[in-house]
């Protein structure tokens, strides 16, 4: 673990504009710096950056954050890969927290398989690219199927020599450790003689989202060759079931385009970003699995395409795909490919225009995907398991009105009912396990606890933004920070086994908010945007990243006066109060249903919530907001 120290000297040196100029062409504008957004494809600047707070907001997609959160969100890094990242821009030496000797000889083993690996690469680029041998026979090959020189310099192909022992003299002759190459796949042994397991085949490097090369793909020359590809082994670094090739090139497009189309051979999906269709990645020949798909929506997208072979092991294969995707509850389309055509293939004949205008004809929804290939059958056994198939993908859908549409879809191309395949659909869904039944009680209370959340995050925004400007209550000078933490305390007091604040995060903020108060020092914004829990960090920066707009400042330090002030801490604390009574006296009410709950305590309870119902009026009349019928 990178040790406090050092997180704390990472954010106390990192400039948000300075950092995010490297990746973007911010302009000034006013106190505050503007750009295109990276996340989604516009024509008017919506990404803002706020020197003074040290916080982007991107108006476009909603995204907003500090510097270690734009690194995480658009360069895909982790929080250690950001912090090491910033460490390295700024020459801060990093110091870890003391390592077991188990942990430091696990993670010295992870940086020699990664280093080895790179020089694996660029050993296979030379090859292609500068070996008489390589040229002759793999670059002339990848010419031939039409791969130009920029887009084998884009992925770092390479060859691997018809030589036996080639690389693995040379990787020796390096320093490098036997048992690591063999890990790795690079090297095979047996019997004490050792030999290069990729030789005489074209190499595709396979990167992670950040740039290192975790494995290799290789494609033999050679029509007698017993295996056509070769990967690498399974290793600490390599698993290919959670890879997808061509995602570090993909990763940008895919944010901008807000999908991502997947295809499977490592040559389809050469061709597609070739032809300028770059929000693409392959599954390396295997099939797609459910690590992937959630990579896919965790990190980039709730919408795929699926572009596979033509023949009925690609077709299956997508069916396959499709369920998995929908599984996730994200949007699907697959396109049509003719039987004897694969993605390469097929748009080997054609320019980016005329690729486009054939995925764009042959786009289809889950659907009319299914019926291209089971759609024109009479028999009434067959549509009936078309129509099964169907309503279980259906199953998945969440959204009502996305549901609707699709079922009347159905329910026309089949010409049945839409009660039919609504009732065969839930009877799906039934049998889900992950599948959860929301009842309308449960919907209210969500919605209750959707509008209590705002409540505290209005009062943490409060806290942050102007906790260090005064106001008068009294006619005594207070700090705007003392007195909502004052007030908060008091609630403490009257509910002291219960959490002021539902959410994890917010109640850890409150925490640091009396900590801060208590110290009696001055501070900022910057406490809590550099603050080391980065989910902390990220949260904050949303809550207050509403403020900023091309003529933002910060907001001077008031010590007069000041009525808006003062009206604005008065009622950001009585709808919080209001909010968090009535969250109390409903749980008193639901105490009330226990059939076991003695007429003692039934009496109490009825007693606390004529109280607080009490209290509650009081605090809302105040506020002139209607009451709620509790």
């Amino acid at each position: 673990m990178i040790s406090k120290k050092t997180i704390a000297e990472i954010y106390d040196k990192s400039i948000i504009e300075d950092v995010l100029s490297d990746f973007l062409n911010l302009k000034k504008s006013g106190s505050n710096y503007k750009c295109l957004s990276p996340f989604v494809d516009e024509k008017t600047p919506s990404f803002v950056v706020s020197p003074s707070k040290q916080i982007f907001k991107c108006f476009s997609s909603g995204k907003s954050g500090n510097v270690i959160t734009f690194l995480m969100e658009q360069e895909g890094m982790t929080y250690k890969e950001a912090l090491l990242y910033l460490a390295n821009k700024y020459n801060i030496a990093v110091e870890y927290d003391k390592y077991s000797d188990e942990d430091k000889d696990k993670k010295d083993k992870l940086d020699s398989l990664l280093i080895i690996n790179e020089f694996a690469k660029k050993y296979y680029h030379k090859n292609l690219t500068n070996n008489d041998e390589g040229k002759k026979i793999a670059l002339s090959y990848l010419k031939q199927r039409g791969f130009g020189d920029e887009i084998i310099k884009e992925f770092e192909l390479g060859y691997s020599l018809n030589c036996r022992d080639c690389l693995f003299k040379e990787a020796i002759g390096n320093g490098y450790k036997k048992e690591y190459l063999e890990e790795l796949g690079i090297v095979k042994s047996k019997d004490g003689k050792s030999w290069d397991n990729f030789r005489d085949r074209v190499i595709f490097p396979i990167h992670n989202i950040w740039g290192s090369v975790l494995g290799f793909g290789a494609r033999s020359l050679k029509n007698s060759s017993k295996a056509k590809y070769l990967n690498s082994s399974e290793s600490d670094i390599y698993n290919k079931s959670k890879l997808l090739y061509g995602i570090y090139q993909a990763k940008d497009y895919i944010r901008k385009k807000d999908m991502c189309f997947i295809v499977e051979g490592y040559t389809d999906l050469l061709r597609l970003h070739q032809l300028g269709l770059k929000n693409a990645v392959a599954t390396s020949g295997t099939a797609l699995t459910m690590d992937q798909i959630r990579f896919i929506k965790q990190r980039f997208t709730d919408n795929i395409t699926i572009i596979y072979d033509g023949d009925s092991s690609g077709v299956n294969a997508s069916f396959r795909a499709i369920e998995l995707i929908m599984s996730q509850n994200m949007n699907v389309n697959g396109v049509y490919m003719p039987v004897d055509e694969d993605p390469d293939s097929m748009f080997s004949k054609f320019d980016k225009e005329q690729m486009m205008d054939y995925i764009d004809k042959n786009n289809h929804n889950f659907i009319d995907f299914k019926m291209l290939y089971d759609g024109k059958k009479d028999d009434v056994l067959d549509k009936s398991k078309t129509v099964n198939y169907l309503s279980e993908l259906l199953s998945y859908i969440e959204n009502p009105a996305k549901r609707e549409m699709y079922l009347e879809e159905i329910a026309k191309k089949f010409n049945i009912t839409k009660q039919s395949v609504e009732q065969l659909s839930r009877l799906k869904a039934k049998k889900k396990v992950h599948k959860k039944k929301i009842s309308s009680d449960d919907k209210d209370k969500t919605q209750d606890i959707y509008k209590y959340k705002n409540t505290e995050k209005d009062l943490i925004r409060l806290f942050i933004n102007k906790g260090n400007d005064t106001t008068f209550i009294a006619n005594v000078e207070c700090a705007v920070g003392d007195v909502l933490v004052s007030e908060l305390k008091k609630l403490e007091l009257l509910f002291e086994d219960e959490l002021l604040f539902e959410d994890e995060l917010l109640n850890e903020i409150y925490e640091y908010m009396k900590e801060l108060v208590d110290s009696g020092k001055n501070y900022s914004h910057l406490e809590f945007i550099n603050h080391q829990n980065h989910k902390v960090s990220k949260l904050v920066s949303s809550l207050i990243s509403d403020d900023i707009s091309s003529k933002y400042e910060l907001s001077k330090k008031f010590n007069v006066k000041n009525p808006e002030l003062n009206k604005e801490l008065g009622d950001c604390l009585r709808r919080f109060k209001s909010n968090f009574i009535k969250e109390r006296i409903i749980r008193r009410n639901k105490q009330l249903h226990d059939k076991n709950i003695s007429p003692e305590n039934r009496t109490n309870i009825m007693r606390e919530i004529r109280h607080l119902t009490s209290q509650k009026q009081k605090i809302d009349s105040e506020l002139s907001i209607i009451v709620d019928v509790l």
